[in-house]
């Protein structure tokens, strides 16, 4: 069946991408034309996380493939197989069972089978490891021929089921065309890589996960073979055993291709940099160890200061706040996003208060910590007097975390703002207890007078709506404004 609504095509498209997933499913019902537009958007990122969820659908594209060519029979010309329409694949979901990763890697291979135009993926690594019983390695060879698009990929490691030794063979040749390449905790594939250095010649961006001083010594190396061509570098110290010292300036951080740098430390390893080169345009840092690095805190924000040319700045975490009003006045010509996630942030407010800093040209504004108040937003209106974007966010919704995995200590939760604070555990099917903190939003803080000290502003990230005193009163746009953490260009979409 076929009907018109007097819509062109090429508007469809637009349309559609507004709707629910629920929405694109009945309006692909419709009829075939409808069906083929709602489809795309449907199915051009999958994601799963489980097995089963992973397995039905590779039967649901199996089956598409048979209908395809039923329709062909029929002279229907406008379906095609669903298959065709992925473009990004995300396995986030672990194993539950050893013999589970035998069986993903057989649906992973015949998922790429039938989706011949992926260019983006995103896998956890352990369930691609050999299979338990006859020792049979995951075909990468066979994965980088059938998806022979594929520019970006991200592999995950895990720490839950401790380190793990993982099948590599043959991965290097998925390297070939890659773009973009992210390897999160994936014991010595840095070391791994080192051989097929010559192999990717357009490679843009990296991030990876620093174990060792053997891992460390291998980022060199494959700093130096794309210095031409990387832009983007983030680096994750997880050196736990034993303590270690990096110089970051060893990397050459400053040659003139890299404009962004993420680093990200969770352990208590001593770090050092004096400079970022007169070229970096994003920097994202974020401190999670338990002990301060007085180390960093000091050659970091001098590192900052001298650099002139940012665009971009965020940071996360436990960092010292005392240099950060010099580093926003050293850049303030430049800088145009600024992103906070600090439990004193609203001490740096006062900081930046105290030290008159004025950002003129910041644009897009995120912050988030636990203590904000509505006075605090009529400071920030001053300090940052030309904010178009706004997040702002004072207490996290959920935490999740597997018992026997990491500790919760509800004494370390603030419950300021919070309402209720709800504790409670079910099984997962591992044997395993999942015990969630949810802490739910208290009542509403902003007030619309406060806000209307951004006279420049047009939207509000979504995050921020329900945290209004008032949301009738309030007329401005809602935006998408991505956090920067492993998104070191942010983007921010109006609606």
């Amino acid at each position: 069946m076929e009907f018109s609504l007097g819509l062109p095509n090429e508007i469809l498209p637009v349309v559609f991408r507004d709707l629910d997933p629920q929405d694109l499913v009945s309006c692909s019902r419709t009829c075939w034309s409808w069906n083929a537009i709602a489809n795309s958007l449907l199915y051009e990122t999958v994601s799963f996380v489980s097995h089963a969820k992973f397995q039905q659908f590779v039967e649901t594209i199996t089956d598409s493939q048979n209908h395809y060519e039923m329709c062909v029979g029929n002279s229907i010309n406008t379906y095609r197989p669903l298959g065709q329409l992925v473009k990004s694949v995300e396995i986030t979901a672990g194993y539950t069972r050893r013999d589970d990763r035998y069986d993903y890697s057989t649906m992973l291979s015949r998922l790429a089978s039938k989706t011949p135009n992926v260019h983006k993926a995103k896998m956890y690594l352990p369930i691609l490891s050999s299979n338990t019983y006859d020792g049979l390695s995951f075909n990468w060879s066979n994965l980088a021929s059938q998806w022979s698009k594929l520019t970006s990929l991200s592999l995950k490691g895990s720490l839950e089921y401790g380190m793990e030794t993982y099948d590599m063979k043959n991965i290097n040749d998925v390297f070939s065309r890659l773009h973009h390449l992210s390897v999160v905790r994936c014991d010595d594939f840095l070391t791994h890589m080192l051989p097929s250095l010559p192999t990717m010649p357009y490679l843009q961006s990296f991030m990876a996960t620093i174990y060792r001083t053997s891992d460390y010594q291998a980022l060199k190396k494959i700093l130096q073979t794309y210095q031409t061509t990387l832009h983007t570098l983030v680096i994750e110290f997880f050196c736990f055993y034993p303590q270690i010292s990096f110089n970051l300036d060893d990397l050459n951080i400053g040659h003139k291709q890299l404009k962004a740098f993420g680093l990200m430390k969770h352990d208590d390893t001593q770090i050092n940099i004096t400079k970022f080169g007169d070229n970096l345009e994003h920097l994202e840092w974020w401190i999670f160890s338990l002990k301060p690095d007085e180390i960093l805190n000091q050659s970091i924000h001098q590192a900052m200061i001298k650099t002139s040319t940012l665009k971009t700045l965020s940071f996360a975490g436990k960092m010292a706040l005392d240099h950060i009003p010099l580093v926003l006045e050293a850049n303030k010509h430049s800088l145009h996003t600024f992103y906070v996630d600090h439990a004193r942030g609203n001490d740096l407010i006062a900081l930046l208060q105290d030290s008159k800093v004025r950002l003129y040209n910041v644009v897009t504004l995120c912050f988030e910590c636990p203590l904000l108040e509505n006075a605090d937003v009529r400071s920030l209106a001053e300090i940052f007097p030309n904010v178009k974007y706004l997040a702002l966010r004072r207490n996290r919704l959920s935490h999740e975390m597997i018992k026997g995995t990491r500790n919760i200590s509800t004494r370390n939760i603030s419950t300021r703002n919070v309402s209720t604070m709800n504790i409670s555990t079910r099984s997962i099917p591992s044997g395993s207890k999942l015990t969630i903190v949810e802490l739910n939003r208290g009542p509403v803080w902003i007030a619309t007078e406060s806000l209307s000290h951004f006279q420049h502003l047009k939207a509000l990230d979504k995050i921020t709506f329900p945290e209004l005193v008032d949301q009738s009163l309030f007329t401005f746009q809602q935006c998408n404004i991505f956090r920067p953490k492993h998104k070191v260009q942010p983007v921010v979409i109006p609606l």
